[in-house]
């Protein structure tokens, strides 16, 4: 796990020296804009925390006003072994028509459950621990100027739960 971390750090500075264009050459399409920053944080749920996030931003380059389209994955690592692993994207069609989104994730985090509702007793808290996979990605198509309708799943699967 310590060397995943390390590898993950060294990458991350390799791609740091990546660096956007400013200028726009008159054949691109998009203009791309490539963010990696490191992550470090501490809290009560995951002790110390270390990880990456990564963004790759294209905007067309011959309309500033267009909407953008958006890239990104996450890896943290957790003082008390949590993991999570997450890819997210937002994808424009060049012509409008179609919205593409998606958020999917690979995660070891213990969470905490009271039960169902909103009136369940402080004495029902449950720790619960395992991996899990979640995903949730669709597609809205363009019905009107300002109107888009579609449809989007969810999914949430847990597996080698400990209580």
């Amino acid at each position: 796990m310590v060397k995943i971390l390390w590898i993950s750090i060294g990458l991350l500075l390799i791609s740091l020296s990546l660096k956007a264009q400013d200028t726009v050459r008159s054949k691109e399409r998009y203009r791309r804009t490539l963010i990696a920053l490191p992550s470090i944080g501490r809290s009560p749920e995951t002790g110390f925390s270390a990880g990456a996030s990564i963004t790759l931003d294209l905007s067309p380059a011959e309309d500033s006003s267009a909407r953008h389209s958006v890239y990104g994955a996450e890896i943290t690592f957790t003082q008390r072994k949590q993991f999570v692993l997450a890819g997210r994207w937002d994808i424009n069609s060049q012509s409008r028509d179609f919205i593409f989104f998606g958020e999917n994730s690979w995660m070891k985090f213990p969470e905490q459950f009271w039960g169902i509702g909103g009136n369940s007793p402080s004495e029902n808290e449950l720790l619960y621990d395992g991996w899990r996979i979640e995903m949730e990605n669709g597609i809205y198509r363009r019905f009107a100027k300002n109107l888009y309708a579609g449809i989007d799943q969810q999914l949430q699967y847990l597996y080698g739960v400990q209580i």
